[in-house]
Order: C-alpha cells, then structure tokens, then sequence
C-alpha cells in the first residue's frame, strides 16, 4: 500500500482538482496540422527479424493541440520494398523538419520537439482495431527556426559506419544477442 500524502508536494491542495472527464481517442478530422515528434524509440518487428521505428507525433498549433498521431517505419524488414517506404517516409520527415537524414539515422533523438506541417487522413480500420489517423504527407514549415543548440547537432557531421544491406540483412538486431 502506497500513502500518497507522503509524495505530494508540500501546500498541495488536491480538494481543487477535478476528477478527469477521460481522453478523447476519436480520430484527427483530414487536414493540414502542425506536429511534432514527441517520442520516438525502435522496437523489434513481431517476429523479431526486423526493427521499427515507432514515433509518436504531438498536435502543436490549434484547435486539436496536444493530441496525438502515431508513425510506425518499417527501418529493417525481410521485405527490400517495406523498408525503402519507411526509408522514404523517414526522409520525407527529415526533410518537414530542416533536419538532416544522414545526421538522423545516426540518432532519431534529432527529430524531437522539431515542429513540421503534414497532411493527416485516415487508416481504414484492421484486425479489428478501428480506423486511425496516419500521415499521408509531410510539408515543410517555413516560419519554424531552430534554437541554437539544435542547429549546431544538426550541422555536426555523423561518425562513420558500416552500412547494413537492405530487406533484412547485415548486422544482427540488438534485441537477439
């Protein structure tokens, strides 16, 4: 049992919070918004052969700021064609944020907090999971600068590496050491 009294912060009044009304987790309407990637993290395919970049994008600008749209690329797959989408869809990305693919493959953690407009439609609903908002295109935002700080990682060249064959081959996945 936990005394959650001893984790709050001192002068704490929760008699002034109300209970939440819940999360709205109906779809995005079609349309233009401005997001940014709020997470971002690579985890094995389900039949661990391969690897996914999943991201999670947060809405920044209106009527629908803060909620969220959820990106899975396909980074190593069995599949050349899966992986050269993902490949492709990532620097479309890359290229909405003013940040610079060779620099991102090195360290995904560059294209957090970058804001970028894109197109949001929908995902027919699959396997029984109702349908879903996805990214259909990703478009450069003109007006968004960035700090600098971000602009001195984003121009830093990246450390050499081995390059891995597309469709699956190469180096073994972290997860299956």
């Amino acid at each position: 049992m936990a005394d959650l009294l001893d984790y709050y912060d001192e002068g704490f009044d929760d008699s002034t919070v109300e209970a939440s009304k819940g999360f709205d987790g109906s779809p995005l309407p079609p349309g233009e918004y401005v997001l940014q990637v709020e997470k971002n993290e690579v985890v094995p395919t389900k039949d661990q052969t391969g690897a996914i970049l999943k991201l999670t994008y947060s809405v920044v600008e209106g009527e629908y700021e803060n909620r969220k749209v959820f990106a899975n690329f396909n980074i190593r797959n069995r599949s050349a064609q899966a992986q050269a989408i993902a490949i492709g869809e990532l620097k479309a990305l890359c290229l909405a944020t003013g940040v610079d693919y060779e620099h991102v493959k090195r360290d995904t953690d560059l294209l957090e907090f970058m804001p970028f407009r894109a197109m949001i439609g929908m995902e027919k609903a699959q396997e029984g999971y109702a349908p879903r908002n996805k990214v259909t295109r990703y478009l450069p935002k003109g007006s968004v600068g960035q700090a600098p700080a971000q602009q001195q990682a984003a121009s830093a060249p990246p450390p050499p590496r081995q390059q891995a064959k597309a469709g699956g081959g190469g180096k073994p996945l972290p997860w299956s050491k």
